[in-house]
């Protein structure tokens, strides 16, 4: 699992983009399936938008993204993608704490259930929660 933190927001000259496919060449040449988790400082709110989220900054942040993932042959958690999707649909719910910059329970479980779709190649739907 490579995560990124704002280390792509540079697109293709960013540390993510060129230091991902080193560690993503040392994993796979052990024989571990790679998987890239985009993390999105950038577009987690703690307040309810009150205008729809900017699409063309996103999509281009996951072109580029996406672009690495193939280049590398890995399993992509496209959060920024998916952050945008919730938020275009439901302008109200936020997705970091609001005295603190991390993801906030909603978007932990938005992660976590990308990351099992990724991994097992299946949807969690249906998975219980405990």
């Amino acid at each position: 699992m490579l995560q990124s933190y704002k280390d792509e927001l540079e697109g293709e000259t960013s540390p993510y983009m060129q230091y991902a496919p080193k560690f993503a060449k040392l994993a796979s040449d052990q024989g571990a399936r790679v998987f890239l988790n985009e993390t999105t400082p950038a577009i987690q709110n703690a307040q309810p938008l009150t205008e729809p989220p900017e699409g063309a900054v996103v999509m281009k942040k996951e072109n580029s993204i996406a672009a690495l993932t193939n280049r590398v042959e890995a399993q992509i958690a496209p959060m920024a993608l998916i952050g945008y999707r919730c938020q275009s649909e439901c302008p109200d719910l936020t997705l970091r704490f609001v005295n603190d910059a991390h993801l906030n329970h909603k978007m932990a479980c938005l992660t976590a259930a990308t990351l099992y779709a990724a991994m097992f190649e299946r949807s969690p739907e249906g998975l219980s929660v405990d």
